[in-house]
């Protein structure tokens, strides 16, 4: 199982660029300091991944509505 800074280091070089937090039913960009609704978005890949034993699960995403592509951890 690869690490976070891997999964990260994987969407990032397929363009997977901005680093989104999830909030509810919204996706907060901070550089942005914007929410998008995460109904917008549609999961393209998951890479799960270990942190302090813990399984999680970092996840792809784009929207056509909002131009815009990403991960955020879940």
């Amino acid at each position: 199982m690869m690490t976070k800074n891997e999964a990260i280091d994987l969407v990032k070089s397929k363009g997977y660029s901005t680093d989104f937090t999830l909030n509810d039913d919204c996706l907060y960009c901070s550089a942005q300091d914007r929410e998008y609704l995460l109904s917008s978005f549609k999961i393209e890949a998951e890479h799960p991944f270990t942190e302090n034993n813990q399984t999680k699960t970092l996840k792809a995403v784009s929207s056509t509505e909002y131009n815009l592509s990403g991960y955020f951890i879940n």
